[in-house]
């Protein structure tokens, strides 16, 4: 889901501002920082590739166990680390019915596009 036209370009306003005295300041230690994409409602598989696709990195796929597993697209954008997942009954489809597989899961298409078989972690 979207945030609200005046959140989100507050904070856009806030992460170009954040880059500006980081790199106006090289004595502050960079923050502890990623960008993480929760999938939770709305069309997710859709929602996910569209992003993965903008953001242009590596994809690395993993499950991220639990009461609910959740599959996790991670990559990296010039050193800032970058999540999207979602439920990975939303995205996946049995083991075994493609050759993209994270254990126990198996991206749809429209996911399994962005990660090549190399990238996979098992």
């Amino acid at each position: 889901m979207s945030a609200p036209a005046q959140d989100r370009a507050a904070f856009i306003a806030g992460l170009r501002r954040l880059a500006d005295v980081m790199e106006a300041s090289p004595g502050i230690r960079l923050p502890m920082a990623s960008a993480h994409f929760p999938l939770v409602s709305g069309d997710i598989a859709a929602e996910a590739a569209a992003i993965a696709t903008a953001l242009g990195c590596g994809w690395q796929p993993t499950i991220r166990r639990g009461a609910q597993d959740w599959y996790v697209l991670r990559g990296n954008m010039g050193g800032l680390e970058v999540e999207v997942s979602a439920a990975a009954a939303k995205v996946c489809l049995p083991a075994g019915t493609q050759v993209i597989e994270v254990p126990g899961w198996v991206p749809i298409p429209a996911i399994a596009a962005l990660v090549t078989p190399a990238e996979v972690s098992r």
